[in-house]
């Protein structure tokens, strides 16, 4: 059995998944590089599928819609992918290659997504519940291999493959250089742009406050009452800028304070710890 003689019927579950994330899972699984592929989308029993499955399948005759515990025609080989995969053009061909190449009744690997990093090993094949792409042999068995979603190029709705880079020459490498300085060129201009714009705003703020406190003056010496108003303010305000010229300055206090405890621990562990070699 050959990824290019057999015929790999995909088999994509739709319980609760939506209809866009399905047809996401279906043209990545006919994008493949495998000769002969058939998709299969699993209706669950008692639920109306959606009209733009329907006419996926009207349009596309390797479509199909079916209902749960349909056989599978003979000389085909069934693969279960769930809706969240996204495989890339040799994933379906690599999963066929390991079933022929071994003698184990089935070969899955998880999908990566919420899983992280534990997705690059084989773990989350294991654990129950975690979605996975599973390639069964014809006969059956009950021996099952799982292996690591990047040795085979299968990636996520959350996370996809996206392979290795690719290869080049120093005229690629000048190009993608430039292409980064000039990306740089602008970060730095929107930079200056934000720092001059924050500098109008606060020279602007600080002449609306002494235009405010000019007024607050004039308006204080036409009358007693104005003028004990205007001294009781004018106090107020400096009693609250006193406090908070003292507040930053404890907090400036306490950040020299961690940063020369970090330096000090950081020699004192680093004579502490033996040389290498």
């Amino acid at each position: 059995m050959s990824p290019d003689a057999a015929t790999l019927l995909v088999e994509v579950p739709a319980s609760d998944a939506p209809a866009g994330e399905i047809l996401g899972a279906v043209d990545a699984a006919l994008a493949g590089d495998v000769g002969d592929v058939r998709v299969r989308i699993v209706i669950p029993a008692g639920d109306a599928p959606p009209a733009v499955l329907e006419s996926l399948c009207e349009a596309d005759p390797r479509i199909e819609l079916a209902a749960p515990g349909t056989a599978v025609p003979p000389g085909s080989v069934r693969v279960v992918m769930p809706p969240s995969a996204r495989p890339a053009a040799h994933t379906l061909g690599a999963l066929a290659e390991l079933l022929d190449g071994g003698d184990a009744a089935a070969v899955e690997a998880a999908v990566p997504g919420r899983a992280g990093i534990l997705a690059r090993i084989a773990l989350p094949a294991r654990v129950p519940g975690t979605p996975r792409v599973r390639i069964e042999r014809p006969g059956g068995g009950a021996r099952t291999v799982a292996v690591a979603a990047s040795s085979i190029g299968l990636g996520g709705k959350r996370s996809p493959y996206t392979g290795p880079p690719p290869a080049g020459g120093m005229a690629a490498e000048r190009a993608e250089h430039l292409r980064h300085r000039a990306r740089s060129a602008t970060i730095r201009a929107r930079f200056d742009r934000d720092a001059q714009r924050l500098t109008r705003e606060a020279m602007w703020a600080e002449h609306e406050r002494a235009r405010v406190r000019l007024l607050e003056r004039r308006l204080g010496s036409t009358s007693v009452p104005r003028w004990i108003a205007w001294r009781a303010g004018a106090g107020a305000r400096g009693v609250y800028e006193g406090a908070r010229r003292v507040w930053w300055a404890l907090r400036a206090a306490r950040s020299l304070t961690r940063r020369a405890w970090r330096y000090a621990r950081d020699r004192v562990r680093q004579r502490r710890s033996p040389a290498p070699g």
